[in-house]
């Protein structure tokens, strides 16, 4: 189904407090949705004729919409589902443009959505960095300090070190040498070719980052004069700066830069047909993106997962290297949410790609989940219960794409599991896509049945359908019992942390109460909204 998202009122670059904004920007963030595919729908009475049924396809919704009887609703007064939270950004294996980062960043402080400014970093961490460091050369300086400083602090929380805080402020204390270090960046970049001139300019970097004294900007000198060296074709000298690179950021404790690095100088060496080398490169990168998946801060403790590192870790990988069992452990988080529980038979391999599909779920990457949740089902390893939380996941990706008959026959099987965890995950997927389709009774009746079963109390979704299933029967005009059963299920996100999923249900509740008239309810849990956004990190 298509992924209709609620338009962003475009907002001026200047950081406005007064309490007129304040309140303008209250209104949910939009890419804060339902990663099954969430779709916006209109306040709807449900079809008399629905029947609940596992292998009854969705059905043509214009048929549906003719039959079924509907309540007068502004365009603008619509909610959406809740479902498993969507986090922020694109989960892509080509990292996001850090303009547009920074842009997306700028709106969300304007707005007061500090919380959601801080999980957008955490999730971009890549383009994070690249936009303190500079690049590209004519980005950064059109980026405000608050947000250079918010994106610093971010990351250094995730490090419990202060680098990335001290080189924005050397940046602007020392505005001199800060202009002279993008000047020259620019000067590289819009060279496109390798010259004398280039070389040059490298130099200029490297004494630059000497005279700022920070081993950011050194540590990324030098990894330019690799790729310099690299493109020269004096792979030898590269493979030397940037392993002197890789060294340095291990050094002062940058995990997630000495990563690239090390995978870098993994390359370097494997054009030079030094295999040892390379292997011994690639298990030092290894290593180092292990520890760069760090879970502080504002991403309710999921580790930051690199998909771009870990996808090119994989390819450079020699047929004898394996990655770390650490891996699994650490990437828990992440695949428990497919279903995917730690057990002897979880490789690193399967749980690798199973977390990277469910990143790539919630931050709004449907057709790439499909791609992660496929080589985890080609790893011969993958046991039969991990392949039908795969399907589950696999059904949520269909949907996302508006592909529901695919992702309805997909349930069907998984409906009539022996495994209640699976049976009951599966029929609240079905559910929520029925209800996502304006289905509402059906969508209702699978719910149900998926909360009732016995020996499934921890399966993945579980407090997404109870949040489902209560807004279903607030639209349906069960409002009291069913506002009753919401708050028990926004108690439960709090005492969890899982912040993204009690606004978006906020949110929900808000504008349902809204079109009851409810006007004053729904202002106050605005408000509240706009406590929990607004907090420091």
């Amino acid at each position: 189904m298509p992924n209709t998202l609620m338009k962003l009122p475009t907002y001026s670059r200047t950081f406005r407090i007064d309490a007129d904004h304040l309140i303008a920007c209250l209104a949910f963030c939009s890419f804060l949705v339902s990663s099954s595919g969430c779709t916006l729908v209109s306040k709807r009475l449900p079809d008399k004729n629905e029947t609940a049924s596992p292998q009854a396809s969705i059905g043509d919704r214009a048929e549906a919409a003719s039959s079924a009887m509907r309540v007068s609703n502004p365009p603008a007064q619509q909610i959406r589902f809740d479902g498993q939270e969507q986090l922020l950004g694109g989960g892509s294996c080509q990292a996001m443009p850090p303009k547009d980062l920074a842009n997306q960043l700028t709106e969300l402080i304007e707005q007061k959505k500090l919380r959601s400014a801080a999980t957008l970093v955490q999730l971009h961490q890549r383009s994070a960095c690249r936009l303190l460091l500079g690049q590209p050369a004519h980005v950064q300086p059109d980026v405000s300090a608050t947000v250079l400083t918010l994106v610093s602090d971010v990351i250094d929380d995730g490090t419990g070190k202060t680098n990335w805080r001290s080189l924005v402020d050397r940046f602007q204390t020392d505005t001199t040498r800060a202009s002279q270090w993008h000047t020259t960046l620019a000067s590289l970049g819009a060279s496109g070719e390798v010259s004398s001139t280039s070389q040059d300019q490298i130099h200029r970097l490297k004494l630059l980052s000497s005279e700022l004294e920070s081993p950011l900007l050194q540590i990324e000198s030098l990894r330019l004069e690799g790729q310099f060296r690299i493109a020269s074709g004096k792979t030898s000298l590269a493979l030397e700066s940037l392993v002197s690179a890789a060294e340095l950021a291990a050094q002062h404790g940058l995990s997630n830069l000495a990563s690239d690095l090390w995978l870098m100088s993994c390359e370097a060496s494997l054009r030079l047909d030094q295999i040892e080398q390379s292997r011994q490169c690639w298990n030092a990168a290894v290593s180092s993106g292990l520890a760069s998946m760090h879970t502080r801060g504002a991403n309710q403790g999921l580790p930051t997962i690199d998909t771009v590192f870990w996808e090119q870790a994989v390819r450079l990988a020699h047929p004898g290297d394996k990655l770390p069992k650490e891996l699994t452990v650490t990437l828990a988080p992440w695949h428990s949410r497919l279903g995917i529980r730690m057990d002897g038979s979880l490789t690193p391999e399967v749980a690798l790609w199973s977390a990277i599909a469910e990143y790539q779920l919630a931050t709004g990457q449907p057709h790439l989940a499909s791609l992660s949740i496929k080589r985890a089902e080609t790893i011969d390893a993958t046991s039969t219960q991990v392949r039908s939380f795969l399907q589950i996941a696999l059904a949520r990706s269909m949907a996302a794409q508006g592909q529901q008959a695919v992702a309805t026959t997909i349930l069907g099987t998984l409906t009539e599991s022996d495994n209640p965890r699976i049976r009951a995950s599966s029929l609240a997927t079905l559910g929520s896509i029925k209800i996502q389709s304006g289905a509402y009774e059906q969508g209702s009746k699978f719910l149900g049945q998926a909360l009732s079963i016995r020996g499934a109390e921890d399966w993945p979704g579980r407090l997404a359908a109870e949040a489902d299933l209560a807004n279903a029967r607030l639209i349906m005009g069960d409002l009291d019992n069913a506002l009753q059963n919401l708050h028990a299920v926004q108690a439960q996100m709090l005492k969890d942390n899982r912040w993204q999923s009690l606004c978006q249900s906020l949110a929900n509740e808000a504008a349902i109460l809204h079109l009851e008239g409810r006007k004053e309810e729904a202002e106050l849990i605005r408000q509240r909204i706009d406590s929990i956004e607004s907090r420091t990190l």
